[in-house]
Formats: structure tokens, C-alpha cells, sequence
């Protein structure tokens, strides 16, 4: 078996090539492509012509999340849910929750004589709109290296709720508006709830791209509140969610930023509540994961791959 990194992970087992993940176009042409989740990072070579007619494997959820943005259809989709298995020429397949964002898959490949885990991107707390990610056992691990620095220690998820919950009320109180910037696919979804249930802000005014997420997901999983989709702040009073990036330009005491990237931060306003695990959540899946090689891949995965290697002993080496 060879494993590599060519525009997504490409894994090549006798006469069989997958490709997970894809960014663009690999230098060899898969059989079968596994998409784990509809984040760009993680998605975007889907719709490479050279890919079209590939079989694709992912979740229905993400199907719909990824032609709603593109507004086009998805060709030689091969749909899977959680906790379902498929088989694909001599490869079988298991999905499991990733706990993510809406629609996100890990999977398990199986075959001869080997497993072989890819993580995609997980979560590995309970959280008010999905599960944790299912705990998989494989002999070979690939896992996600997002926040793989020993400095990425998320506090608890509740008491984030209850400090994100706080701020908003108090500027809600001192401003007419407050933006929260968040990850369109993810956290706009956990805040989206988490801020509809509290008896100050309700309904929850969201950005156009965060309301058809929210849209997807409620077709898919539960509901998520009340919440409208606004085109114009000019003429709405109350609390805006906003995607993380337009967080930038606006520098002011009525915008909160949620990521996990503001950890360290002593601003005010600054949640490091995250859709993905920390490095301490990371060490424990890789442990509890039995593998016997592990391959680290985006955020820090040299960080990640060092810091397992010493503090598991588990062979591990960065795919980047």
C-alpha cells in the first residue's frame, strides 16, 4: 500500500487508487474518490472535469450543500450515511460521523489484510446540533492536524456557551447591532442555535450563505431555531451572524469572533469554540485508534506527527 498527498490523499493498494479529499486533479487517475465534507479546503477539485466521470462517495448532505453553493449538479455520486456500509470493487466502505459540520463523514476502508481510517475533519465533543465523532480502530490512521499544537487547548464547550451567550447580552444591551463572525459551515449552525434558544435573542438574523446551510441542515437533522436571512443590516436591530471572513473589516466593540484560532486571544469578543478537535482530543483518538502508523495531514501535521511519536510511540509522519 502507498500513501501520498497529489491535489487530496491518494492511497494506491494493488490495482485499486483512491482519492480523498481532492483539491484539484492528481497526477493519476482514481477509481473512486471520498469526500468527507463540503468545506472548500477539503472539496473544491470535485467539480474538476478530469474527475467527472469518477465515481464520488459522500454523505446526501453534503451533495446538497455543495450543488446549492455551486448551483449545479453533482455527476456519479454514490450517496452514504452514517453508520452505513458500502462495497466499491474490492474496498468496503463504513462511514461514521465526524461530529464536524452537517453532512461531514469519516471513513474506514477495508481491505485485505489491512484497515485504513481517515478521520476527514472531527469533533470529538457532544455538541446542541450533532454528536462527537464516532471513535474508529484501524491499522493505519490518517488524521486531521488542524489544531495540531500543543497550544490549541479549547476551554470546555459549556463554558463557551455560557461566555458567548454573556457578551451578547451585555452589547446587545449597549448596541442596536451585534455581528458574531463564524464559520459558514459549522459553527453558524451551533450558534445559530445555541443564540435562538436564549430569551434575548430571538430571532437570529443570518447572513444569506449561513441561512441555506442552515437550510440544509435542518432538511437533513433537526431544526435549528428561529432565525431569517437578511440582505440588508440598515434597517435589522438584534444579533447577526456573519461569516468569519467579513469579522476583519469590522474592528469594532460590537463584533465577536468565533474560532478556534483566537485561543490565545485577550480581546473581547473572542470565542475559541471550534467544529474541529483540539491537540489533546487529537492524541486521544490517534491513541484509542490502536493504529500502528499514523499519517498527520493539515494545520500542523509535523507538529502533530512529533508530538505522537513521543508522547505515544506510534510511528507517525506528516503526508505534507
Amino acid at each position: 500500500m502507498k500513501i501520498t498527498y497529489d491535489k487530496g490523499i491518494f492511497i494506491e493498494n494493488n490495482d485499486l487508487k483512491i482519492l480523498l479529499d481532492p483539491v484539484g486533479a492528481p497526477s493519476k487517475k482514481p477509481d473512486v474518490i471520498l469526500l468527507s465534507h463540503a468545506h472548500s479546503d477539503h472539496a473544491r477539485g470535485i467539480w474538476q472535469k478530469q474527475l467527472s466521470n469518477i465515481p464520488k462517495i459522500m454523505s446526501p448532505a453534503t451533495k446538497r450543500i455543495l450543488e446549492k453553493r455551486k448551483g449545479k449538479t453533482l455527476r456519479n455520486i454514490i450517496e452514504i450515511q452514517e453508520k452505513c456500509e458500502l462495497e466499491y470493487k474490492n474496498l468496503r466502505i463504513y462511514a461514521a460521523s465526524s461530529g464536524h459540520c452537517t453532512g461531514a463523514l469519516q471513513f474506514k476502508l477495508m481491505m485485505k489484510n489491512v484497515d485504513v481510517v481517515y478521520s476527514g475533519d472531527i469533533c470529538l465533543e457532544e455538541r446542541i446540533i450533532l454528536n462527537k465523532a464516532e471513535q474508529l480502530n484501524c491499522d493505519i490512521l490518517i488524521l486531521e492536524a488542524t489544531y495540531g499544537k500543543p497550544n490549541y487547548i479549547f476551554p470546555k464547550r459549556s463554558d463557551l456557551y455560557r461566555s458567548i451567550l454573556k457578551w451578547c447580552k451585555n452589547n446587545i444591551e449597549l448596541f442596536s447591532k451585534v455581528f458574531v463572525g463564524c464559520r459558514t459551515l459549522g459553527t453558524a449552525q451551533e450558534l445559530t442555535t445555541l443564540l435562538s434558544l436564549s430569551i434575548f435573542a430571538n430571532p437570529i438574523f443570518t447572513h444569506p450563505s449561513i441561512a441555506k446551510i442552515n437550510e440544509v441542515h435542518e432538511e437533513f437533522h433537526h431544526k435549528l431555531g428561529r432565525f431569517i436571512s437578511y440582505h440588508n443590516t440598515n434597517d435589522i436591530e438584534g444579533i447577526m451572524l456573519i461569516p468569519l471572513n467579513k469579522t476583519f473589516k469590522r474592528n469594532s466593540f460590537n463584533t465577536g469572533v468565533v474560532t478556534g484560532w483566537v485561543v490565545k486571544s485577550k480581546r473581547s469578543g473572542c470565542f475559541p469554540l471550534s467544529s474541529h478537535a483540539d491537540f489533546q482530543q487529537l492524541l486521544t483518538y490517534a491513541k484509542n485508534s490502536n493504529a500502528e502508523k499514523i499519517y498527520t495531514i493539515y494545520g500542523f501535521p509535523n507538529s502533530l506527527a512529533k508530538e505522537i511519536k513521543e508522547r505515544l510511540g506510534i510511528d507517525a509522519k506528516s503526508l505534507r
